[in-house]
């Protein structure tokens, strides 16, 4: 007679009793997506310095899905210890020449590496990475950032999507 989970029965099998300890695992892995769209966002930029992806009153972002972790405006908090991985991806409308950067800042700093784009007319633009983002801590901030490394020319933030997910627990 073969064991059946649910249904009032109790199986002693121990590979059924971890496979159903491991699904029941992923369901409660850590993640969180923050989006926007149909944005005209401008943000004003001085060279070389480092922004919030974010409007005066952190309201541009708002949360799709989120399992174990919290967000409220621009941040994400990271409820349980661990290696993350992060990807963030940014629509926007620069000037010719800008050399526009996009990062994760942690607590309000830049730890995390960066990815940027030269723009070479003022049509639509959109940059995209993926990142490691090691060794949070329950309570860090994760926020989106943008920098023009390359003139004062301020940016249009069109859309974006920010998604964080638990790659390993400490």
């Amino acid at each position: 007679m073969m064991a059946c989970i649910g249904y009032g029965q109790d199986s002693t099998n121990p590979q059924l009793l971890r496979s159903s300890k491991a699904i029941a695992a992923l369901n409660t892995v850590p993640y969180l997506h923050m989006a926007f769209e149909d944005s005209t966002e401008l943000i004003a930029i001085t060279q070389d310095a480092w922004y919030l992806i974010t409007n005066g009153d952190t309201t541009l972002w708002t949360t799709q899905a989120s399992t174990r972790m919290t967000a409220a405006g621009d941040t994400a908090t990271i409820s349980i210890a661990g290696d993350y991985m992060g990807s963030l991806t940014v629509n926007y409308i620069a000037t010719a020449a800008d050399s526009l950067h996009i990062r994760f800042a942690k607590n309000h700093a830049g730890v995390f590496p960066e990815v940027s784009e030269v723009s070479i007319g003022t049509e639509d633009h959109a940059l995209t990475f993926v990142t490691l983002l090691p060794g949070l801590v329950a309570g860090d901030d994760i926020k989106p950032q943008i920098m023009n490394s390359n003139g004062n020319d301020d940016c249009t933030i069109l859309g974006g999507s920010l998604v964080l997910w638990l790659i390993r627990y400490d």
